[in-house]
């Protein structure tokens, strides 16, 4: 139901959340947010909320945001391609 602009701007904090998860508090944590996406899930990586999480999540596309305009991150590492097509 939403427009081509609010489904790729969808898109891409749902690819920078899954980055941030993965990236910042690993792999263990990530597969427990996808099989149980709930308060509990949250507070068992160490978050006392889901809003405790989400200024996690500001913070860390702030940061983001600054070191691919630095050149630290290259643009490659928001690129997601599918298995075998790399």
């Amino acid at each position: 139901q939403l427009n081509a602009e609010d489904k790729r701007l969808f898109d891409q904090c749902s690819m920078s959340l899954c980055l941030l998860i993965r990236k910042e508090l690993g792999q263990n944590a990530f597969l427990s947010i996808i099989k149980n996406n709930s308060e509990e899930s949250i507070k068992r990586i160490g978050y006392k909320s889901f809003d405790d999480f989400d200024k996690t999540f500001k913070r860390y596309m702030v940061d983001l945001a600054k070191d691919i305009r630095s050149g630290k991150t290259p643009d490659s590492y928001l690129q997601i391609v599918e298995p075998g097509n790399n």
